[in-house]
């Protein structure tokens, strides 16, 4: 069973003790030596669900493939065993979600109705033989973007909600550290994050601003060149121009408060979703705040003081050099050299 019916409040990681899911049709999950078989225990063997054709099929080491039902149109299955080792199978079937599992009240296998859910899982939640007496089978999907389950020993009548904002249950199940775990993925949070960054964007601009200005004594940058060299037999060197700029990469520092550090976060956050470049204002080149178009560097933004209400985060950007204004360059050489 799960404390209060809630999930931890501190999220403990851990792999879990069976692979994630690979097929919406298949499921793997710890059993006895045999069906209705507990003299070795719940953590014998895996065993594996599936369909063929429209029958519900299992099968474990030594153990011959066993049709448990039939039913047409099966989408989802998921399996698990009750503490006498029967089994459990939750299925859609016609975009409705369905258990057919063991009930003690009338001594057979019945079949329940959930209606509209999907992202079915089913397990055991503590199959050790210490733990047999206080487990339960916990039923979990997702309906209306909301994760849910629902457990044994309601009779799987009481619906309990876990996540509000849970876009799809990939995995549940124990997990290394003898914790019941629940592998979910939120889109309530990037769609936040994505009307933060928009409600900053510059509309001028067809791909995201950063509307934030990295501390000007707090960067670096190793410039891009066009040049290219060759070697050449007498030990000199040829150089010769190339089509583009190679990028240059800037390290940045900015101080933040909590506000424009939150931004920075959902921005950060929102790159890695939509996995395209930005562009920032920075002074490179002259020394005048211009507009770049960029990315961040994987894995370089980085939480590097927090003091009271102030924020210090670092970041590598690889910048793409805007078009060179070969006029202009010319001019100030000119300048600065009167007499050549």
């Amino acid at each position: 069973m799960l404390p209060d019916n809630v999930l931890s409040s501190d999220s403990q990681q851990a792999d879990f003790l069976l692979p994630i899911k690979s097929s919406k049709v298949t499921d793997l999950e710890w059993g006895g030596v045999a069906v209705q078989d507990t003299s070795q225990g719940l953590r014998v063997k895996i065993w594996q669900a599936y369909l063929d054709g429209d029958n519900v099929m299992i099968v474990a080491p030594e153990v011959p493939p066993t049709v448990l039902f039939s039913a047409a149109g099966i989408t989802e299955l998921a399996l698990a065993f009750d503490q006498n080792m029967r089994p459990a199978v939750a299925y859609r079937q016609s975009g409705t979600a369905k258990l057919w599992w063991y009930d003690s009240t009338i001594a057979d296998m019945t079949v329940t109705d959930f209606g509209d859910c999907r992202d079915l899982h089913l397990t055991l939640d503590d199959n050790r033989p210490n733990q047999i007496s206080v487990s339960d089978i916990i039923f979990g999907y997702i309906r209306d973007n909301a994760l849910y389950y629902r457990q044994q020993r309601d009779r799987y009548e009481t619906e309990y909600l876990l996540s509000a904002v849970a876009q799809d249950l990939t995995m549940m199940g124990m997990m290394t550290n003898q914790r019941m775990g629940f592998s979910f993925t939120t889109l309530s949070t990037l769609s936040d994050d994505i009307a933060l960054v928009d409600s900053r964007n510059n509309p001028a601009l067809d791909l995201d601003y950063l509307d934030l200005i990295p501390q000007q004594a707090a960067y670096s940058a190793a410039y891009g060149v066009n040049t290219l060299s060759d070697k050449q037999q007498l030990g000199t060197t040829y150089l010769r121009s190339a089509e583009s700029k190679t990028p240059s990469m800037v390290n940045i520092g900015l101080v933040l408060n909590g506000a424009d550090y939150d931004y920075l976060m959902a921005f950060y956050r929102v790159w890695r979703y939509r996995c395209r470049p930005f562009y920032v204002s920075l002074k490179l080149d002259d020394g005048v705040l211009t507009k770049y178009k960029c990315h961040f560097m994987p894995k370089s933004v980085r939480l590097d003081n927090k003091s009271g209400m102030a924020y210090t985060v670092s970041a590598t950007l690889e910048v793409l050099s805007n078009p060179d204004d070969a006029d202009a360059d010319l001019s100030l050489i000119v300048a600065r050299n009167p007499d050549a």
